[in-house]
């Protein structure tokens, strides 16, 4: 099991004992407006669907400080690779989000030798649009999406963060130390 240790959180592979800390995350109406792949309401069901989908990947991870606060991934498409986070609303603004997903890009760069991964997020969304900021991304552009969470299209922000950009920013890539 991959699991990555940071000044203040736990980063490992979902396990079904998550489901119902994923759910509860997820099933608040302020968390779930900002993710684009989510129905609302958010379900127990919805969870294990998408603790199924994740199992095989390399880089998705639930963050933990006390219990589950979120989860983070670099998730594999053909082509690119993305990454995705979110946290409970309880531990917004405490820079959870950031520290995890720079553990997370470390670990992605060196798993996948990649050259970039793009994120992105709604435009409304500026607490994640700053995540990204802090982390190096660069704004590559902007189009609709939908967001099933919201029923409808929303202009999102594009962004691309390069294995450049990143290491000049935080360092060589250390596979022993996350963040």
């Amino acid at each position: 099991m991959d699991i990555l240790v940071t000044k203040r959180l736990t980063l490992r592979p979902p396990l079904e004992v998550d489901v119902d800390d994923i759910a509860l995350g997820i099933a608040n109406p302020r968390v779930a407006k900002m993710l684009g792949s989510v129905p609302q309401p958010y379900a127990q069901n919805d969870a294990r669907i998408w603790l199924d989908k994740v199992r095989k990947e390399r880089c998705v991870y639930t963050i933990h400080l006390h219990r589950l606060i979120g989860c983070v991934g670099v998730h594999e498409h053909p082509g690119h690779l993305e990454l995705g986070y979110w946290l409970a609303e309880p531990d917004w603004g405490r820079g959870y989000a950031t520290e995890a997903a720079r553990a997370a890009l470390t670990r992605a760069f060196c798993v996948f030798d990649a050259d970039e991964i793009v994120s992105g997020a709604a435009v409304d969304n500026r607490a994640s649009l700053r995540v990204q900021e802090k982390l190096g991304f660069e704004e590559i552009g902007q189009r609709p999406r939908r967001f099933l969470s919201r029923e409808t299209d929303v202009n999102a922000v594009n962004t691309r963060l390069t294995r450049d950009r990143f290491q000049r920013l935080f360092g060589p890539l250390e596979t022993e130390r996350a963040a």
